[in-house]
């Protein structure tokens, strides 16, 4: 693990926000971010350890905070609301069969060969109640993408996420993810060399591995140099290949269509009332539902944040949203493992 992939990652972090479907906003807590490069990093690394990740958005200069808004308001615009929304009103579906379900789920062959079956039933409204804090956010709907508020989702759905990955992790074994994340605050940072706008830090991660990086000014605030070098160009790119993204309405009618067909099988499995019309309901979504039962403490795999894939930063190293059939990020240096 790189020293600074953290640092990258919290510019890739950009790519959701929203108050978790409140008709209210949510008022979180600001962060407030020293003047001074080693400040930056202490005040971030330890702001992730307490499950407060909206320090990563304090420590964007405003411009970036702009550049990522107005990313986030065409990303909203350019996507078709019909097939993006009913996406989410498919997801938050399923998210409910699983709550509501859960009688037929763990009485079907599909929980029959779990090694950890009862483990699994003690975690199952965590795994849910973890689901439901993100699909059910402002995400969910492509005018909430285009007026998404950055600072207030991490600091509610965020800090959410953070503690339940945590305690899911915990649970199902891995609290290899839980101790990185809580020992971030354990990161060690010696000032090389500073004039001006530019320093050098010494940073060591808690693992012990160190590694020298640059910094410099930008609007007032510290960020790592390899950011500032490519992030008009990254910008500029993700803004002309969300101008030249096209959706053709065969496409849009044939995503329409499959939709349509999902829904009405997690309608399917909603309306159940027994246990065998549960199981010939969930015959063709078996394995996914299996997957939710391993991450919730069943055994077999394990839990960890996702990969990001199109609603999240691409492995950590890009900037944006990717989106269905949108572009991915320009990839900083930097943001590797």
């Amino acid at each position: 693990m790189k020293s600074l992939s953290w640092f990258v990652a919290l510019f890739a972090l950009t790519l959701v926000a929203g108050c978790g479907g409140k008709s209210d906003k949510v008022v979180v807590e600001k962060v407030s971010i020293p003047d001074s490069p080693e400040g930056t990093v202490k005040t971030v690394t330890q702001s992730i350890a307490d499950d407060k990740p909206q320090a990563l958005w304090s420590a964007m200069p405003e411009q970036y905070q702009k550049d990522v808004n107005a990313i986030l308001n065409q990303f909203g615009n350019k996507m078709p609301a019909d097939v993006y929304d009913k996406t989410f009103v498919v997801i938050n579906k399923s998210i409910d069969v699983l709550d509501k379900q859960r009688e037929f789920i763990f009485g079907s062959e599909m929980a029959a060969g779990l090694p950890n079956k009862e483990d699994a039933q003690k975690n199952w409204d965590k795994v849910v109640g973890t689901l439901r804090d993100l699909f059910n956010s402002e995400i969910k709907t492509t005018k909430g993408i285009a007026n998404l508020d950055v600072e207030s989702f991490l600091g509610d759905t965020g800090s959410k996420l953070s503690k339940n990955i945590k305690e899911l992790a915990a649970v199902a074994g891995q609290t290899e993810v839980a101790d990185k994340m809580g020992k971030l605050k354990d990161t060690k940072v010696v000032v090389k060399e500073s004039k001006g706008d530019s320093a050098t830090l010494e940073i060591t991660d808690p693992e012990g591995k160190t590694d020298t990086h640059d910094f410099t000014k930008v609007g007032g605030k510290w960020v790592p140099a390899d950011i500032a070098k490519n992030w008009d160009k990254g910008v500029a790119d993700i803004k002309q290949k969300l101008a030249d993204m096209e959706i053709k309405p065969a496409d849009k009618e044939k995503a329409l269509e499959q939709l349509a067909m999902a829904e009405q099988m997690v309608d399917k499995m909603l309306a159940a009332k027994s246990q065998e019309e549960f199981n010939a309901a969930t015959a063709e979504i078996a394995p996914m539902v299996k997957m939710m039962m391993m991450m919730s403490g069943g055994g077999g795999g394990g839990f960890g944040p996702p990969g990001g894939g199109d609603f999240g930063p691409p492995g950590g190293s890009g900037f944006g949203p990717g989106g269905p059939s949108g572009p991915g990020g320009p990839g900083f240096p930097g943001s590797g493992n």
